[in-house]
């Protein structure tokens, strides 16, 4: 199911259940918009390869699972087009394995603090985030770059697609603006994009919402297939 008709079917559940219920009813989906009963969803949600995202209206509530990481292959002709498309419109080598970080919007310069800083929130403090100034920003997009300039069988790409006013160009060898939104077609489950996107020249892929998810091990094919192995097994 395409990321469009995935939204549609979530918006039609929704007006389909608030015109037969007049109370807040609770639907459950698995990681395939499945419906499937608390019991089974509460057992699911407590494994590490899920997260969870909600939907409301006045009348129902919809929680759906959805993959933290996900592997999976690109069938021939999918990888083919792709290949095409990124030496035509960015000049990428599709005999390299693919590190992609994707971005929807570039942090604004004129809107980062002067000195990094950690923001809490909530009142436990036990969710947090770190707010970074442009300085710091730059230096881990350094740092990257540093870490994999001797690996020659790997690119290391930065998608954006709104630049926010950030200045890109400084960074023109590596920063890439997804104007099509290809990467959200083709690697998202329909609700939120994957930061770390790893593509292999055969078409294995890797997707993490989060950063940290040891792209060292993944960018070595041993280590992918074990990952992949463990991914499987674990549901």
């Amino acid at each position: 199911m395409t990321q469009k008709n995935i939204v549609v079917a979530i918006i039609i559940l929704l007006c389909t259940v608030s015109t037969k219920a007049q109370y807040k009813k609770k639907i459950y989906l698995d990681e395939f918009n499945q419906q499937i009963k608390f019991e089974t969803y509460r057992q699911k949600s407590q494994s590490k390869v899920f997260d969870q995202v909600t939907f409301n209206n006045d009348t129902v509530e919809v929680k759906k699972l959805r993959f933290r990481t996900y592997f999976g292959k690109l069938n021939t002709e999918k990888k083919e087009q792709l290949n095409k498309f990124f030496l035509a419109r960015h000049g990428i080598d599709s005999t390299k394995v693919w590190l992609i970080h994707h971005v929807d919007t570039l942090p604004n310069p004129k809107q980062m603090p002067k000195t990094s800083k950690i923001v809490y929130l909530d009142s436990t403090k036990r969710k947090h985030k770190h707010v970074l100034n442009l300085e710091d920003y730059e230096g881990i997009i350094a740092k990257e770059r540093e870490n994999l300039k001797h690996k020659k069988d790997i690119a290391l790409l930065h998608f954006y697609t709104n630049d926010n006013q950030y200045p890109v160009q400084e960074h023109s060898n590596n920063w890439y603006k997804d104007e099509s939104t290809i990467l959200k077609r083709i690697f998202s489950d329909g609700f939120m994009r994957y930061r770390v996107i790893i593509v292999y020249p055969n078409g294995d892929f890797f997707l993490s919402h989060y950063y940290r998810c040891n792209e060292k091990e993944l960018l070595r094919a041993k280590g992918f297939k074990k990952r992949k192995k463990q991914w499987v097994s674990a549901f």
